[in-house]
């Protein structure tokens, strides 16, 4: 397949918004998991599903009628184009950036990779270091590409060029 038609993987944007306190434990249909969803290292809400099928549910601190559930109904509706539950694809994509800064390995993507819509993405292994990585995606064996790799301390992934090392 050549670069030509490929197309850059789908970036999705945080706006702020994290989860901390992750703790998941299985599900029968969806992914069973409790997490705090904070803005800006602000808790905000508990996020919760209980794994059998169900939407996520969300217990905002300040109620439903507070401004940080306000500001979080209205950074989905202009970030998300899902057209059923685009709050829950929301918070499953920040389960994977969790899950992935779990990971010993430095993940990288490549242009055609699309870890959001497939999971797709690539490692050199548990002992190349985050440095190591980055100075090899920076040779001209991957100039072409375009390599994101990801940062555990934003939770995204980032143009090598883009790093400071």
């Amino acid at each position: 397949m050549s670069t030509a038609t490929m197309s850059p993987m789908k970036m999705i944007a945080t706006g702020g918004y994290s989860l901390k306190n992750y703790r998941s434990a299985g599900g029968e249909e969806t992914p069973r998991f409790e997490a705090v969803l904070t803005h800006e290292g602000k808790a905000i809400a508990t996020v919760s599903n209980g794994g059998t099928g169900g939407s996520n549910m969300y217990r905002f601190h300040e109620g439903f009628d507070g401004p940080a559930c306000k500001a979080f109904d209205a950074f989905i509706a202009e970030n998300r184009s899902e057209d059923f539950e685009p709050d829950d694809c929301f918070v499953f994509d920040l389960i994977c950036l969790l899950d992935l800064a779990r990971k010993r390995s430095v993940p990288f993507v490549l242009l055609g990779d699309d870890f959001f819509a497939d999971g797709t993405f690539r490692t050199f292994g548990a002992k190349a270091t985050f440095d190591e990585v980055l100075t090899v995606l920076r040779s001209e064996q991957y100039a072409k590409s375009s390599p994101l790799i990801f940062v555990k301390k934003t939770l995204s992934f980032v143009p090598v060029a883009d790093v400071v090392a």
